[in-house]
């Protein structure tokens, strides 16, 4: 009888433990946005974790840089008075539609729940498209982007592989931004290399009418590789003369 009780317990547990871990797995062709691995993160793991801002849950929530969350906060306050709530409503509304599939682009599962998920999303948007208009607009009056060293270090952050929202959706917020904003403002794809572009260690390339990029970082890797061409093959020699015979030839 008492095994049979145990039995039971175990079998209760086991439906608590799946439950609690129901969240769907990554799937792999969908992911695009990862963790550095430790072998490579050890060596210098300061080289891949961001100093100033986190963008997307990877980062997200960390202490460290809790002050750039204010800063997000009020590039939101900008927007919506530049905007108007209707516009507000439809950005909402395209990332609650597109949740899912923003969730999937990252290798982890996120913790958030749908709400705070979407929220995080959105802010980060925000930030990231204002800080890009200002640069866009020759405005200065954010300190963050008018001292050198530390709008260096806001491009590098927005490169590092960890710290990236897909590109499809900041290239979508963009679009509803631009049916109020009116003309005169560039192309995403503009602006973007137009921020990063103000230091050659961080350059964009003009991409393709049919080429897409998956993020920021993907778009770099992209960039260095149009830089460097694949290597020519070349003929090797096939009997080569011993180092005596080299020596003696001069």
């Amino acid at each position: 009888m008492s095994n049979s009780i145990e039995n039971n317990d175990m079998v209760d547990q086991v439906r608590i433990d799946i439950e609690e871990h129901s969240e769907s797995e990554p799937v792999a062709s969908e992911c695009c946005i990862y963790r550095v691995p430790f072998r490579i993160r050890r060596m210098k793991a300061y080289d891949y974790t961001p100093r100033l801002i986190s963008i997307g849950p990877l980062h997200h929530g960390k202490k460290e840089l809790a002050d750039m969350e204010h800063k997000k906060k009020r590039y939101m306050k900008c927007f919506r008075d530049e905007t108007n709530d209707q516009k507000l409503d439809e950005i909402s509304t395209f990332i609650k539609n597109n949740e899912q599939t923003i969730r999937h682009s990252y290798a982890e599962i996120s913790k958030l729940n749908s709400l705070r998920y979407r929220l995080m999303i959105l802010y980060d948007a925000i930030v990231i498209i204002g800080f890009f208009i200002r640069i866009a607009k020759g405005d200065r009056s954010d300190l963050l982007l008018a001292i050198d060293t530390q709008a260096d270090t806001l491009r590098s952050d927005l490169q590092l592989a960890e710290n990236q929202l897909p590109y499809f959706v900041l290239e979508k917020i963009y679009e509803i931004y631009l049916s109020v904003a009116g003309s005169g403002l560039p192309t995403f794809m503009e602006l973007c290399r137009s921020f990063f572009g103000q230091d050659a260690d961080f350059k964009l390339n003009q991409l393709a009418p049919r080429e897409t990029v998956k993020h920021f970082t993907d778009w770099r890797r992209s960039t260095i590789l149009r830089g460097h061409p694949e290597e020519q093959q070349h003929e090797y020699m096939v009997d080569f003369p011993c180092a005596m015979k080299l020596h003696e030839s001069g």
